[in-house]
């Protein structure tokens, strides 16, 4: 793990095919996942599948040895034979059954058409610099968070009990007992040291729990903003040394400071699990919600009396229309959830499945109690305009958040398995009475496999949240 940002970086998508390979696309993509906003995908491997597999075929990546018992009673002092010493082998598997894309699109008398339009490769090579490579990354994040979250084989919540039936995400009650314990990091040393001989062949110690990683210098505990912040305001920073001799020679360009030669890296707010614990209040989303929908009309008012924010006039709805709430239930600076699916996977019935693409995270802007209707702070980009059940075409959802915490003794507990490469193409708008979009796609096919869950943990906690108030457990 004792990487430098940019090698630390080069481990992305693109790294499943060889560099010979790339185009002048490609090496665009490769730079783009050198930013250091990247803090997921580095930790999955990346391989590449024969095209000729089936969609729902297995691809085995080779055997390795199970290494023998060694039998040390003695043998007879006249025996001429004796058994041989037997061994075996395991094999993995590996899957690449799902499809990624994104779109962008202009009309044709925007900016980026009139300059770039009548060169197809200066004008996909412009989409991808205005939003489509940090879509791409975005997208991979989330691949790749999600795919650690579900193959996670070690849970435990933030006092370290062990996750179960009576130990999830319902288990956390605000009340300070699951913030992060800094005596995980000594229990969680334990269990890599003896799990690591499933996966190195070797046992570790307590100084070097995963053999050949140098742990105890190297591990890396990555932690949300809100646990950061709890681990420098409780009696734990005693423990703690900043370390900014590292100045940027650390495996990601973040804050870290250490404890017993464990290094904790802040990865921010945005991958936090917001609103997946408790609920608080869940509406229904009573009338379709479109592109650019619920943000404040800036034709008549404003945010923060500074920002003209989204469309103005008829076409734009400047709010969600929700099912019945009452004063308290909703408050302006809540963070909340608006989301097609549900889920009771995580202890929560019927909660936020923040695993679901569509699934979209709000600041609310202002409540209006009279109409049932609530405003963000910008407007929504993702739809629900599809009915997920009669007249409920979506939830909004205000609930506890769930900051989960990372120890990470090795790269590769997930492996991309890579079907196709990520391809770039400018379809026509032929078909319409009056063709005037111009659009630029992506798509790839590939797909996340367990590989190596005995090198990582993850532990869920409760934390301390401030927005636009006071500190406190949210």
């Amino acid at each position: 793990m004792a990487l430098e940002l940019a090698q630390y970086l080069d481990i992305h998508p693109m790294a499943a095919w060889n560099r010979g390979t790339w185009d002048e696309r490609d090496a665009s993509v490769d730079t783009r996942f050198h930013q250091a906003d990247v803090m997921f995908t580095p930790w999955a491997d990346y391989v590449q599948v024969p095209v000729g597999v089936g969609l729902n075929n297995f691809f085995y990546t080779g055997r390795e040895l199970i290494p023998s018992h060694a039998n040390h009673n003695p043998i007879g002092w006249y025996q001429r034979y004796t058994s041989g010493i037997y061994v075996d082998t395991r094999e993995r598997r590996l899957r690449s059954r799902f499809r990624y894309g994104g779109k962008a699109q202009w009309d044709k008398a925007d900016e980026l058409v009139t300059r770039f339009g009548n060169d197809t490769d200066a004008f996909i090579r412009a989409a991808m610099n205005a939003q489509l490579l940090n879509n791409v990354v975005e997208v991979h994040e989330k691949i790749a968070r999600d795919a650690v979250l579900n193959n996670a084989m070690y849970k435990f919540l933030g006092n370290g009990a062990v996750w179960s039936s009576a130990n999830d995400f319902g288990t956390l009650d605000r009340s300070g007992t699951y913030k992060f314990d800094i005596q995980y990091l000594e229990e969680m040393s334990l269990r890599m040291a003896i799990r690591s001989k499933d996966t190195l062949k070797q046992h570790g110690d307590y100084a070097n729990p995963v053999p050949g990683q140098d742990f105890r210098s190297n591990v890396l505990i990555s932690v949300p903003t809100s646990v950061y912040w709890d681990l420098w305001n409780s009696p734990a920073r005693d423990w703690m040394i900043d370390l900014r001799q590292l100045n940027d020679q650390r495996i990601i360009n973040g804050g870290v400071i250490q404890y017993r030669n464990i290094t904790i890296q802040d990865y921010g707010v945005g991958m936090s699990l917001w609103c997946a614990g408790k609920i608080d209040k869940q509406v229904n989303i009573t009338s379709p919600v479109n592109w650019g929908d619920g943000a404040p009309d800036p034709e008549t008012g404003s945010v923060d009396g500074i920002w003209l924010t989204g469309q103005g006039g008829t076409a734009v709805t400047h709010y969600v229309q929700c099912s019945d709430f009452s004063d308290g239930d909703f408050a302006v600076g809540d963070f909340v959830a608006l989301h097609a699916s549900r889920t009771s996977d995580w202890g929560i019935t019927n909660g936020v499945n923040f695993l679901d693409g569509k699934t979209i995270i709000m600041e609310v802007q202002a409540v209006d109690t009279t109409n049932n209707r609530l405003v963000f702070r910008y407007p929504i980009t993702e739809e629900f305009n599809e009915a997920v059940t009669a007249g409920v075409y979506g939830y909004v959802t205000k609930a506890q958040h769930v900051y989960p915490v990372y120890a990470v003794g090795a790269r590769g507990m997930v492996v991309w398995a890579g079907r196709e490469k990520i391809v770039w193409n400018r379809p026509t708008d032929e078909n319409a009475d009056f063709p005037s979009i111009e659009r630029v796609t992506w798509q790839e096919r590939g797909e996340m496999n367990q590989q190596n869950p005995d090198v990582y943990e993850v532990l869920f906690c409760e934390g301390s949240f401030a927005n636009r108030g006071a500190v406190s457990i949210q």
